[in-house]
């Protein structure tokens, strides 16, 4: 069996651990919601996605066309029934879109349907915020055990931060195969890994990243240009396979389902304290404050994947990068890293191929894949 069978296998069917797990499910959307604290409710965690296949009629009649793609799939899967095996779902108030996705499953909340939790999280970096993240922190923990029916203690947090954090150490270890000076992973296989470590149980997810790190000298290298992939969250790894396909090997990822995942552990000392530092100001999300704080996490992806271009990408309706661009670009100019800006990319109809003429045309125009050859 291939070592990347188990995440293939996690990727093609997100929903499959979740429903075979013994006790409460709870689903989640970002990497900004706390799931030690889910597991240490005695639920199972699983990251909720869309998916660009999705026909999504009754979404859009709720919902205003301008919402994402992923957005409208998400809302879609809440209304017909496909997430009923979730006995909740938490939505963190991330970003102005993911606030609405809250406020419309909280209107159609039915039979069938799970309930609908905001984690009111904020990411300022004032004592005012800390003070009332923590509160939003103390009220998902009694959310939590009002819906699972179990208490959360402090030893049980300390042990699900452990288990996370050792979930995120395999990920950073998984990632360096694909950053070193001879990949071993590609771009998109990593981008399955990852998706597939929030929807596979911890202790599945950590054997199958063992056994790929032990597969690994066996591997072919890769060869290509490195590059860095930011913009919209992509939820499948059709956007790698076309990029690569150009002659290139995705090394760092800066968007919400890469690098953000396996990037700053919670670590020791008061689980609720812990909590709370990692939840506020160092769990990457789309919205960041001071702007600064995403430049710099940008190109330190850049750093860690010695990239030699970056390729912006945003879906149709995603405004968040249009802001961040000009100030980015100027950033990685400074050390001589080209940029290709793909926009309003359809999130329902993708364009392999035109993604792939696109990226290959520029990165002939700056000399690298003669380079690379």
């Amino acid at each position: 069996m291939s070592a990347m069978a188990p995440f293939d296998a996690a990727c093609a069917d997100r929903d499959a651990a979740a429903r075979a797990a013994a006790g409460p499910v709870v689903g989640y959307l970002a990497n900004t919601v706390p799931v030690e604290m889910i597991r240490a409710a005695g639920a199972f965690a699983q990251l909720v996605t869309g998916s660009p296949e999705d026909e999504t009629a009754d979404a859009l009649r709720r919902m205003e066309p301008f919402f994402s793609g992923a957005t409208l799939s998400i809302f879609q899967r809440y209304l017909d029934g496909r997430l009923g095996h979730l006995d909740a779902i938490v939505i963190p108030r991330s970003c102005e879109e993911h606030l609405q996705l809250y406020y419309h499953a909280l209107a159609e909340r039915g039979d069938g349907r799970p309930e609908p939790i905001l984690f009111d999280i904020l990411h300022t970096p004032f004592e005012t915020t800390r003070a009332y993240n923590a509160g939003r922190l103390a009220a998902l923990r009694d959310r939590l055990e009002r819906v699972c029916g179990q208490r959360i203690t402090d030893a049980a947090l300390s042990a699900s931060i452990a288990e996370a954090d050792a979930v995120r150490a395999r990920l950073a270890a998984v990632n360096a195969l694909r950053t070193a000076d001879a990949p071993r992973l590609s771009g998109a296989e990593m981008q399955r890994i990852t998706l597939a470590a929030a929807v596979m149980a911890p202790s599945a997810f950590m054997a199958a990243a063992d056994s790929l790190v032990r597969a690994a000298p066996g591997m072919p290298a890769r060869r290509g240009v490195r590059l860095l992939l930011t913009g919209s969250a992509l939820e499948t790894d059709t956007i790698h396979r076309a990029v690569e396909a150009a002659g290139a090997t995705i090394t760092a990822d800066d968007h919400g389902f890469g690098d953000w995942w396996h990037l700053d552990p919670v670590g020791g000392g008061g689980p609720m304290r812990a909590l709370l530092e990692k939840y506020h100001l160092n769990a990457p999300s789309v919205r960041t404050y001071p702007r600064a704080r995403g430049d710099s996490r940008l190109m330190d992806a850049a750093a860690r994947g010695r990239v030699q271009a970056a390729i912006f990408l945003t879906h149709q309706w995603d405004d968040t990068l249009g802001f961040d661009f000009p100030t980015q670009r100027a950033l990685l100019a400074e050390r001589d890293i080209p940029c290709l800006f793909l926009k309003e990319q359809p999130y329902s109809t993708p364009d392999p191929v035109a993604v792939r003429h696109a990226v290959s045309g520029f990165l002939s125009a700056h000399g690298l894949l003669e380079a690379a050859a």
